[in-house]
C-alpha cells in the first residue's frame, strides 16, 4: 500500500489526482458564482451522488466519497487558485519587463476603505490588463498610505520600481497633491513612470461644465435613445413562433428589436441604431431626428390606442 501511494504512475495515485483536481474544479465554480462555501457539501455533492447513482449505479456513486467539499476546503482550494493566480501574473509582469498600473480607493459594505490595482503590461505580443492586488486602507486614504501598501507588495513580490513606466489614478487631491501627494511619492521612486489622470473621472468633470445649450442637447439624445432601446423592453424575450419557430430566447430576442428598430422608422435595423448610439456622434441623431420622431409618435398612437 505504502508503494502504490508513492509510485506516481500509480491508479492510487492517479485516482488521487483525479479526486483533487475536481475538488478544485467545483470550489472555482463556486467561487465564480459568488455562492456560499457551504454549497458544495450541502447541495452539489450529494446532487452528483443521486446523478450517478441513478444513470450508473450505487457502486460509481460510492466513489465521490472521496471528493472534499467542506466549508473549509472550498474556502482553501479558493485560497490556492488565488494566490496560484497572482504568481502567474506577477511572473508574467516581471518577463514583459515595463508595465503601469492603475490605483482608487472604494468602500465597501462595511464602509470599509479597501486600495484597489490593476496592472497593464505586454504578454506574447499582446497588451494584457489584470487585477494586481486589493488592500484595506486601516488608517485613512491618505497619499502615504496608499503609497505604503504599493510600497510593501512592491517589495514582497520582488517587483523592480525602475519598470514602472504609468501610473492612473482617479486625481484626488491625495494622489495628485504636489507636495505629498501619491503620485509625487511614486515619481520619486520610479523617475520614468508617466502619471496620467483617469479618462473616465475626466469626462465625468468635463460634463459637469458644459455649456446650457450643450447640455441641453446631450439631455435630449440621452432621453430619446434611452425611450427607443426601453420601447416595450418586455415583449423583447417573447417567442416570435411565426418567423422563428425553431430559435431560442436569445435569438428570438435579437429578432424582436430589430422589428422593434424598423417600426420606429429605423428601416437599416441595428447597424444603423447602432451607428446614432455611439458616442461623439450628435450629427447622427441629427440625422435620424425626424425618422426618430416619426417612429416615436407612431408608437405611442400605437400603444395609446
Amino acid at each position: 500500500m505504502k508503494r502504490q501511494r508513492l509510485d506516481a504512475s500509480g491508479s492510487f495515485h492517479q485516482q488521487n489526482a483525479a479526486v483533487v483536481e475536481t475538488s478544485f474544479l467545483v470550489s472555482l465554480e463556486i467561487a465564480k458564482k459568488k455562492k456560499p462555501h457551504t454549497i458544495g457539501e450541502e447541495l452539489i455533492l450529494p446532487c452528483a451522488k443521486t446523478m450517478v447513482k441513478i444513470v450508473l449505479g450505487e457502486k460509481r456513486a460510492e466513489k465521490l466519497n472521496a471528493i472534499s467539499l467542506s466549508n473549509n476546503t472550498v474556502q482553501r482550494r479558493i485560497s490556492q487558485i488565488s494566490d496560484d493566480i497572482k504568481e502567474q501574473v506577477i511572473q508574467e509582469i516581471k518577463r514583459a519587463g515595463l508595465f503601469s498600473i492603475q490605483l482608487d480607493e472604494s468602500t465597501d459594505v462595511q464602509s470599509c476603505s479597501q486600495l484597489l490595482a490593476f496592472v497593464r503590461y505586454v504578454h506574447d505580443e499582446d497588451l494584457k490588463e489584470e487585477f494586481l492586488f486589493c488592500e484595506p486602507l486601516e488608517q485613512s486614504t491618505k497619499g502615504e498610505d496608499v503609497m505604503q501598501k504599493l510600497t510593501e507588495f512592491f517589495e514582497a513580490e520582488g517587483l523592480d520600481w525602475g519598470n514602472l513606466c504609468g501610473i492612473c489614478t482617479d486625481g484626488a487631491p491625495a494622489m495628485l497633491g504636489s507636495q505629498s501627494g501619491f503620485v509625487t511619492r511614486v515619481i520619486q521612486k520610479a523617475p520614468n513612470a508617466i502619471p496620467l489622470h483617469c479618462m473616465i473621472h475626466r469626462q465625468a468633470l468635463a460634463s459637469k461644465t458644459l455649456p446650457s445649450e450643450l447640455q441641453d442637447t446631450l439631455n435630449t439624445i440621452i432621453k430619446t435613445v434611452n425611450f427607443v432601446k426601453v420601447h416595450k423592453a418586455n415583449k423583447l424575450m417573447e417567442a416570435n413562433e411565426e418567423k422563428g419557430p425553431g430559435l431560442d430566447a436569445e435569438n428570438q430576442a435579437k429578432l424582436r428589436f430589430q422589428e422593434e428598430l424598423q417600426n420606429l422608422g429605423l428601416e437599416s435595423g441595428h447597424s444603423e441604431f447602432g451607428s446614432c448610439c455611439r458616442p461623439c456622434k450628435p450629427h447622427r441623431k441629427f440625422e435620424l431626428r425626424s425618422k426618430s420622431r416619426k417612429g416615436i409618435l407612431r408608437s405611442i398612437s400605437v400603444g395609446s390606442g
